[in-house]
């Protein structure tokens, strides 16, 4: 799994994040403040290693049906 950050995360410092699917981890996905708005926690080894925030999307979608992860927030995305 990828995540590339926007202009705005490259600006503050972040930069891109693998994690290998391999070691099977732990994905959870909750509803953010706004509609939208969606936080993933990745689990590594029961520990959270990474917390990303991010839109609902119709490709977030299929990523996560692809990853088996199920929904993603519900509703339309």
């Amino acid at each position: 799994m990828q995540w590339a950050p926007s202009s705005y995360s490259t600006a503050r410092g972040q930069s891109r994040v693998l994690i290998d699917l391999q070691d099977r981890p732990a994905v959870t996905i909750r509803r953010g403040p706004a509609l939208l708005d969606l936080t993933l926690v990745i689990r590594m080894d029961g520990e959270v290693s990474s917390v990303f925030r991010t839109h609902r999307s119709r490709a977030l979608r299929r990523a996560m049906s692809i990853f088996g992860g199920g929904s993603v927030g519900g509703g339309r995305g």
